[in-house]
């Protein structure tokens, strides 16, 4: 048995596979909220902190979940839930406080990662964010019924990692969707998505909707995009062995489901098949990424 709501459907007839379909948790305490976004289906697990309605609704755009949960606090602010609803069409829904407490939040992530301490997952600093971690893995428990082991990492980022794009310009710019259509056909990701699996073309959506700002890391990635560009034979061998790939992302999170049905197990048996003549090429490049 399990219960299923807008952020916790795992049926690939349901989902789009070029996007992520997130649940996200929000918790307001004193001027700051906690989030925390977390993809059932692929494990992506991630946690942040923001001060200010302007941040978190900058947060809640460049995410858009199809369900958010949040405490009391937050479903009685300021904030304009209709607003939400009817532009994100996004579910939104407050649990009771019992989802809110610190230690019970603190003890279901010690439980699920396996550690003593919530330092070593990087979680120090963030008070509120770790609030709102616990509350989302506390709702998939209790929605999803089963051990959520596909879920192994958690990220914790803070919003000056990546360029901070408000609404509008967002929309205005028409980064992966078009401004009148709502469509993905006439937008800057449309027109650059070449990739050949579910999972790469999720992870260029991510890079277009969180650019880069350090330096450091922007170098990085471009390294690696010159390596390719000079290499056109090993890109090409690598497009071809990346194209009867499914999208093992979502088939790991079935199978520890067990929702997982013969035909996911081939298509699974014959996507790892391919990796080791993926990495055999990779393994012959030099730039730290592909590396």
């Amino acid at each position: 048995i399990r219960v299923v709501t807008p952020g916790t459907i795992t049926s690939s007839q349901a989902l789009d596979e070029t996007k992520n379909n997130y649940l996200m948790g929000i918790v307001y305490i004193g001027d700051t909220y906690g989030i925390s976004t977390c993809d059932m289906t692929t494990g992506d697990y991630l946690v942040t902190e923001v001060e200010g309605e302007r941040n978190l609704l900058d947060e809640i755009h460049k995410f858009a979940p199809s369900e958010i949960i949040c405490n009391e606090a937050f479903y009685m602010s300021s904030i304009d839930l209709d607003d939400l609803k009817n532009r994100y069409h996004v579910a939104v829904s407050s649990l009771d406080s019992h989802y809110f407490s610190d230690d019970s939040c603190r003890k279901v992530l010690k439980e699920h990662f396996h550690v003593s301490t919530l330092d070593g997952l990087g979680l120090a600093d963030y008070d509120a964010g770790v609030i709102a971690a616990g509350a989302v893995m506390e709702y998939l428990y209790e929605t999803q019924k089963n051990s959520l082991a596909h879920i192994v990492t958690i990220t914790p980022y803070t919003t000056g990692q990546f360029m901070i794009i408000d609404t509008s310009t967002r929309r205005n710019l028409e980064l992966v969707e078009t401004l009148r259509e709502k469509q993905k056909r006439g937008s800057l990701l449309w027109v650059l998505d070449k990739t050949k699996t579910a999972m790469g073309a999720r992870n260029l959506r991510k890079y277009i909707d969180q650019p880069l700002v350090q330096k450091y890391d922007i170098e990085k990635r471009l390294d690696a995009l010159n390596e390719l560009l000079d290499n056109a034979i090993s890109r090409e061998e690598i497009r071809e062995y990346l194209s009867p790939i499914y999208d093992l992302e979502r088939l790991v999170s079935k199978i520890t489901y067990q929702s997982a049905n013969p035909r996911d197990m081939i298509a699974f048996e014959s996507s790892l098949s391919m990796l080791p003549h993926i990495k055999y090429i990779l393994s012959e490049m030099t730039s730290p990424l592909l590396k």
